[in-house]
């Protein structure tokens, strides 16, 4: 397995032999780096990248592209990161992959935050935030307002966090989605007690606990209890 990856650059390798589908070779990348070492999974996808490419499939190029720039911010190489995934965001941009889109701006919101740069951390949020309620896909329109309430919060702006955590909770009651809702809760409580708002937080945190104790989420509970 350690050896397969280099192989198939031979000059005798046939990939449309060995993979006569784009599904199907997307599959076995994807498979393949499940468990690999970072150097394989950085080596696997760049085949995926060259093939797609080879075969004019751009969105192929643009989902290798993307995971490309989560392994490089994972090595915190921010530098390879960001063009893997500016150059993923032009490709999804022209193939009016607004979902793709709306996820890569998520990606590279991370990313500033990673680096510090709050400014350009919070535009390319909102920029993903936006394109999702366009789409109306409310799931993630909660969980793109909860990274701005998380991203606001390690910032010190509690007022927009507090209030993007709220939005977070609008959205997770709307779908009825119970380990988002308490998660929601969570983040208000927290938010509240950086606000010295205690009796707010602790009902916010009492709420989250209710919820949780009826899920039996023990995870979840030990965090609330700490």
């Amino acid at each position: 397995m350690t050896f397969w990856a280099p192989k198939l650059w031979s000059k005798s390798w046939s990939p449309f032999l060995l993979i006569p589908t784009k599904s199907k070779f997307i599959f076995l990348v994807v498979f393949t780096s499940q468990g690999a070492s970072p150097t394989y999974t950085i080596l696997s996808n760049s085949l995926y990248w060259a093939f797609a490419k080879s075969i004019d499939y751009a969105k192929g190029q643009g989902q290798a592209l993307n995971f490309l720039g989560v392994v490089e911010t994972i090595h915190e190489d921010y530098e390879k990161a960001i063009t893997y995934y500016k150059d993923a965001l032009k490709i999804r941009e022209s193939l009016g992959d607004q979902y793709g889109v709306a996820s890569i701006y998520n990606n590279i919101g991370n990313l500033y935050e990673e680096l510090g740069d709050f400014p350009l951390a919070v535009e390319n949020l909102r920029n993903s935030l936006d394109i999702r309620k366009v789409l109306k896909d409310t799931l993630r329109m909660a969980r793109a307002s909860n990274n701005l309430a998380v991203t606001f919060e390690n910032y010190g702006d509690y007022t927009e966090a507090l209030k993007y955590a709220r939005d977070y909770l609008a959205f997770a009651e709307r779908l009825n989605e119970k380990e988002e809702i308490a998660s929601a809760l969570n983040s208000i409580g927290n938010i509240k007690a950086e606000l010295e708002r205690f009796d707010e937080a602790l009902e916010s945190y009492q709420k989250s606990l209710a919820i949780r104790e009826q899920m039996d989420d023990e995870y979840a509970l030990a965090s609330i209890y700490n």
